[in-house]
Parts: C-alpha cells; sequence; structure tokens
C-alpha cells in the first residue's frame, strides 16, 4: 500500500519521467489522504491563475 504524498500528486499531473513509471506499476494499491486531495484546491485559491487553473483542478481529479 502506498499513501501518496503533494508533491508526488504534482509531479504526476507534470508527467514527471521519474514519478510516471512507478505510479504505473503500484497505481492499484495507491492512495490519498482527504488533506492531499484538498492541497491542489488550496493552491489554486491562491494563485493569481485561479479561473484557469480551477479549471484544470476539477477535471483532474
Amino acid at each position: 500500500m502506498y499513501l501518496l504524498d503533494t508533491n508526488i500528486c504534482i509531479a504526476l499531473l507534470k508527467n514527471h519521467p521519474n514519478a510516471v513509471p512507478k505510479f504505473a506499476q503500484h497505481f492499484q494499491s495507491c492512495y490519498l489522504s482527504s488533506i492531499v486531495v484538498y492541497e491542489p484546491y488550496k493552491g489554486v485559491y491562491c494563485s493569481q491563475k485561479y479561473r484557469t487553473e480551477f479549471g484544470y483542478i476539477i477535471t483532474v481529479y
């Protein structure tokens, strides 16, 4: 079982070459805490590009 943190989730969203293959191997046993799910929303809300980034986050989650 793997509990992913926010940094790993951001790396996956950005298609980081080290993170994606590792995630692909273990995706069935990966989990997110409610805090990790919330953090991108908070980051986007505090961002200057709120409208464009919020739409992206909604489509990903």
